[in-house]
């Protein structure tokens, strides 16, 4: 199968920092072609990788990020050698997917509101297919009328996230980017109510600067640390050594990557009651879900009644290659439409 993976304009790889989105799309595409697939990857010029990937741009790019993305998205659209689709932008192939009759898959790396249901109808041809990411984005998209296949979970590598022979540490640990939607000032405030310890890994970019000066002067270096960004390798060592994982989100995640790979190492989810969390973590068996302080509290304290076996093998759940095959059904069944269609 002839296979184009869209990504943004500003996209380029290797990648200079950690961007979820962008790894996650190189690694489907990774094994896709090690597959035997021929697959292209619409990014930014100069974009390669040793895996045999067509890397494929614009090569006269205009000043406005938005009018790169158009006409990187138009090339790809533009190509008839593709036998499918795959974007991985927000909304913006719902405005030009009618260019073409090939269809188009989306993963849902966002929410769907409003101005997502809004583009869709822009699609009059309906050759785009969303794919929600939990049956909790599947529900939103019922509800806004947007055209959906059935919903595939993130995979994750469960040969990188797994259980530590090493002994586990009393600590905690919260992974993530340093921003108030990802609740690290929670964490630390419920880590030290609780009177345990917590490991901070995450990078912060400028405009976040206010808001970790703001919790600065509670990461004393002791009960609290905070340990920088790390590496994916580095980040599941450490994962697989902490007591639990303390995730207090403010905002509905996606997916919420991470609280997999934790449980994928057997470490324990504490976890804010929003979005998709009870989807995610199974409550008193692989962690827990919390809706108030005294949650929270009480879940650091009882961390120790959740078995990490289970935390394992519910996590085995979500394995990378259980997506892939969900994806080459996907695919196959939405080219075998097409074709049919365009008889």
């Amino acid at each position: 199968m002839n296979i184009a993976h869209l990504l943004p304009y500003t996209a380029q790889f290797p990648l200079v920092k950690h961007n979820g989105r962008y790894e996650w799309a190189l690694r489907l595409a990774r094994i896709q072609a090690q597959q035997g697939h021929t697959v292209s990857v619409y990014a930014a010029p100069g974009s390669h990788d040793e895996s045999p990937i067509v890397w494929r741009s614009i090569e006269a790019p205009f000043k406005d990020k938005t009018t790169n993305n158009i006409a990187l998205i138009k090339e790809a659209f533009q190509n008839r050698e593709h036998d499918i689709y795959h974007s991985h932008l927000d909304y913006m192939h719902y405005f030009l997917a009618d260019m073409t009759t090939k269809p188009v898959v989306a993963t849902q790396h966002w929410f769907p509101d409003t101005l997502t249901a809004a583009a869709a109808t822009f699609n009059t041809t309906a050759n785009v297919t969303a794919v929600p990411v939990t049956n909790y984005m599947l529900q939103e998209d019922v509800k806004l009328g947007i055209k959906t296949g059935e919903l595939i979970y993130h995979g994750i590598d469960l040969s990188l996230f797994h259980p530590s022979p090493l002994a586990i540490r009393e600590r905690f640990i919260f992974v993530g980017r340093i921003t108030e939607r990802k609740g690290v000032r929670e964490a630390v405030k419920y880590a030290t109510l609780a009177g345990v310890g917590l490991d901070i890994i995450g990078k912060i970019n400028d405009v976040d600067q206010p808001y970790w000066q703001s919790i600065l002067p509670y990461v004393d270096g002791v009960k609290i640390k905070y340990l920088g960004p790390q590496s994916q390798t580095a980040v599941a060592g450490l994962v697989a050594q902490a007591k639990g994982f303390l995730f207090p989100t403010q905002s509905q995640e996606p997916f919420g990557q991470v609280t997999i790979e934790a449980q994928a190492a057997g470490t324990p989810v504490i976890i804010g009651d929003i979005g998709a969390s009870n989807e995610l973590v199974q409550h008193g068996k692989t962690g827990f879900v919390c809706s108030s302080e005294q949650d929270y509290i009480d879940a650091l304290h009882n961390i120790n009644d959740i078995r990490r076996t289970d935390c394992r093998e519910f996590a085995e759940r979500f394995d990378l290659k259980t997506m892939i095959n969900n994806y080459d059904t996907l695919y196959r069944l939405l080219t075998d439409t097409s074709s049919v269609v365009n008889r």
